[in-house]
């Protein structure tokens, strides 16, 4: 392929999306609030010196790439200042077709995320207006339609690099089993400015902690973590992930509201839903994730589609990071040894908070924890028991830690739990060999609840329509909650056989089973 066919194939490649090149896109934070990273990052090397002489070195090297056409045209590619162009090459590892049209939150979180952090080469390249390659040795670029105007505008840093760097730092927190691919492909198109002779490698290797240094600062934005948390859940319902919707294809960040409180000196986020229609007086649900969870992502739709359907404000918080860094609830881990978050206490300002606030019944609150969440359903109804009409506990464990904390009072407790759990073992784990923590099995952990109770009766039926057999076991006739002022107790176990470590909503309507005890204790 000679010279002069690759220069009209560079011109027509870089000229052919004309309609994107116009767009643009309006960032979270402003340029003039974005870090001044003339005051952080480290000057373009001088000449001579021994840096620049490794400019030279790979100016040479860049040269000499050209000659392979395959990377050339990878090169030109690269070169397109184009927001919708850049999707689509990273697009390719981060295993998915970017379009406003088709995926939207992700389109827009790209879009005005990469601008945003884009908008930090301004002043270091306006500061140090260093010459680019081409036109030290007074040599064409690749583009040498355009060598005129690329004079015009300083080489340091690279801001085709911080562009790709910043979609794939942003795409890896989407999609973080792309990161590999989408950084390799990310690094290449910085090492592309290099072969089109635009830019020095101390260019493009300051761009790249540049672009992170304008990451993190978009962090800390709450349009843009709300953004980000439609953006993921968006993924996985499309890329088939963990998040099951209904007949609703929206996520929880469509419909709830990012808000905090201050608990013991921490800020505590939590997503709040109130829907449209709503009663004087309404419930309240708390919905606590995993272990290692994100409210945002391990929020279920399905609870704020029945929230919609029957009337209750639901809330889901977010749990602080333990030693380990992993995000949850405060149960008494091994992990957690030495953690002070009081998390009770947290939960417990949440609900008298949200309930003043948004003039909640006090009587009806309700809270449900998956896993990790569903140990703190065990630990409040020792800590707490008068705090809620009932609690819900997914795959939750009583650790034997809690067992000297005895139950209060009496509390209408629900348990759903899979037999082939390989997390949260049915059959308990009395010698830490899984990293929990010692913990009771599930039918004695339910055993200490309904004693608490002082249950009288029992009954057991086998649900209908289900895909696994689940045996409802009720445990009923107990005291009176809430010191012998409320109503008699209950305590449900769904033993759903076969099942693992879930909210056991692909096997029954697990939804329908939450509203159905809700109802049945709610004040």
């Amino acid at each position: 392929m000679d010279k002069k066919y690759l220069y009209i194939l560079a011109a027509a490649l870089l000229w052919w999306p004309v309609s994107a090149l116009a767009q643009s896109y309006e960032p979270y934070i402003p340029e003039n609030e974005m870090p001044d990273v003339v005051k952080i990052v480290p000057a373009p090397p001088q000449d001579p010196s021994p840096d620049f002489d490794h400019d030279i070195l790979r100016y040479m090297w860049g040269k000499q790439q050209r000659k392979d056409p395959a990377r050339l045209e990878m090169a030109v590619r690269d070169a397109v200042w184009s927001m919708d162009t850049t999707l689509v090459i990273l697009g390719e590892p981060f295993g998915l077709k970017i379009s406003k049209e088709e995926t939207p939150a992700i389109y827009e979180v790209l879009t005005r995320g990469i601008t945003t952090i884009e908008n930090i080469r301004f002043r270091p390249k306006a500061y140090y207006f260093r010459i680019r390659p081409f036109a030290y040795f007074q040599e064409p670029s690749i583009f040498p339609q355009d060598d005129e105007w690329l004079a015009t505008e300083g080489s340091y840093p690279s801001g085709h690099t911080i562009r790709a760097w910043a979609c794939a730092l942003l795409m890896a927190q989407i999609n973080p089993n792309s990161a590999e691919a989408v950084f390799h492909r990310a690094w290449q198109s910085g090492e592309s400015r290099v072969i089109s002779g635009c830019h020095w490698q101390s260019d493009v290797d300051a761009s790249r902690p540049v672009a992170g240094i304008g990451y993190s600062r978009l962090q800390t934005n709450p349009e843009f973590q709300k953004a980000m948390a439609k953006a993921q859940l968006e993924f996985q319902r499309i890329s088939g992930g963990n998040v099951k919707t209904t007949a609703s294809s929206k996520g929880i960040g469509d419909y709830c509201t990012l808000d905090s409180l201050k608990y013991n000196g921490e800020t505590r986020r939590f997503w709040i839903h109130v829907p449209e229609k709503i009663s004087d007086a309404a419930p309240l649900m708390v919905c606590l994730h995993g272990y290692g969870g994100d409210a945002a992502l391990k929020g279920k739709v399905q609870l704020v589609e029945l929230a919609d359907r029957e009337g209750f404000v639901i809330c889901f918080p977010q749990g602080l990071r333990d030693p380990r860094g992993k995000t949850g609830w405060n149960v008494g881990y091994p992990a957690q040894e030495g953690m002070k978050t009081d998390d009770v206490g947290f939960v417990e300002k949440l609900v008298r908070t949200l309930q003043k606030q948004y003039s909640l019944d006090k009587r009806n609150a309700f809270l449900v924890g998956m896993s990790n969440g569903g140990e703190m359903c065990y630990l409040m109804a020792r800590r707490k028991p008068d705090l809620f009409a009932g609690l819900i506990s997914i795959a939750g464990l009583t650790l034997e830690c809690m067992t000297p904390l005895s139950y209060k009072n009496p509390v209408p407790f629900m348990e759903v739990h899979g037999t082939a759990d390989k997390t949260s073992y049915w059959t308990g784990d009395h010698t830490n060999a899984y990293g929990w923590g010692e913990y009771l099995s599930v039918p004695t952990a339910i055993s200490y609840v309904v004693a608490a109770n002082g249950c009288s009766g029992y009954s057991k039926e086998t649900l209908p329509d289900t895909n696994k057999p689940v045996i409802l076991h009720k445990y009923i006739d107990g005291r009176p909650a809430r010191g012998g002022k409320g109503r008699s107790t209950e305590v449900w176990l769904y033993e759903v056989q076969g099942g693992t470590h879930s909210w056991a909503d692909k096997e029954m309507d697990t939804y329908a089973q939450i509203w159905a005890f809700m109802s049945r204790f709610m004040y």
